[in-house]
């Protein structure tokens, strides 16, 4: 229990919470007792799910927690890339890395409302759809093969997300 990210548990929770999902007197449990709320303690062992969620150190147990994420300049991965990035960790860091890479590399359209001083910004790819695929990705990846990372890339003309999972 002392090797997983406390604050992600609690983080999660609080969202259980406040989505009506949980009810508010779990916020008082100890994070055991959250664990096994969320059933993921097990006869006072955590479940391996436990870990792909909220392990501080994935490694070298768990080498399929890992995301390759890449921007290539082109259509294809012949072209060179522009940024690469491998990220190791829970399904919460992994996911939240992996929306930084997309925001910081997805084409933005910008412009102004007549009646609004500000500029609005939008993503050439729904973020929501990026995020849902990516969730999709992490959770039905095949966490019995060792290589089981998933593959990130965007290029000039798409996005493609790889897992050698099955839905």
């Amino acid at each position: 229990i002392d090797s997983l990210d406390h604050e992600e548990i609690r983080n999660t929770i609080r969202d259980g919470i406040n989505e009506n999902r949980i009810a508010s007197e779990v916020s008082n449990y100890s994070i055991e007792q959250m664990l096994k709320y969320l059933k993921l303690l097990k006869n006072g062992k955590i479940t391996n799910a436990a870990v792909v969620l909220y392990a501080k150190d994935v490694e070298p147990d768990y080498s399929q927690c890992i995301i390759r994420m890449t921007r290539y300049r082109g259509i294809n991965k012949l072209a060179n890339f522009m940024d690469s990035k491998h990220v190791e960790g829970n399904a919460f860091k992994i996911l939240s890395e992996a929306n930084y890479f997309t925001m910081r590399h997805l084409p933005v359209a910008s412009f102004f409302e007549s009646n609004q001083f500000e500029r609005i910004d939008v993503p050439a790819l729904p973020v929501i759809a990026v995020r849902e695929a990516l969730i999709n990705a992490i959770s039905h990846r095949d966490y019995t093969n060792q290589s089981g990372s998933i593959s990130f890339a965007i290029f000039d003309d798409r996005l493609e997300i790889w897992s050698n999972g099955t839905l």
